[in-house]
């Protein structure tokens, strides 16, 4: 999740892709999001990008994230598009994001 501020927060924990697997274990979180915030989803293609693979990682999300502030939820997909696109000329892995944004 990213504040309004910019300020980042992993929120939830790492699972399958719902529907792949016939047993998951999956976790409830309740979470609040505030007008300004956001939250990211992504597949585990984002932060396993770049040479060598994973040079992306979590920090470059992170990164990229808090420079995104202010923007909306198109602008910071694209933002996180490009940055892992152009870390290698074929993704190692599925390359996913969906960006939900709180209005003001």
């Amino acid at each position: 999740m990213m504040k309004e501020d910019g300020d980042v927060e992993q929120v939830g924990v790492p699972g399958a892709l719902l529907g792949s697997f016939a047993d998951v274990d999956l976790t409830d979180q309740r979470l609040e999001l505030r007008p300004g915030s956001a939250l990211v989803l992504y597949t585990d293609g984002v932060i396993e990008a770049g040479e060598p693979r994973g040079a992306f990682g979590l920090e470059g999300l992170v990164s990229v994230l808090r420079s995104s502030a202010g923007l909306s939820a198109n602008e910071i997909a694209e933002r996180i598009d490009t940055a892992v696109v152009g870390l290698s000329e074929e993704p190692p892995d599925d390359v996913a994001v969906v960006v939900l944004r709180i209005r003001e």
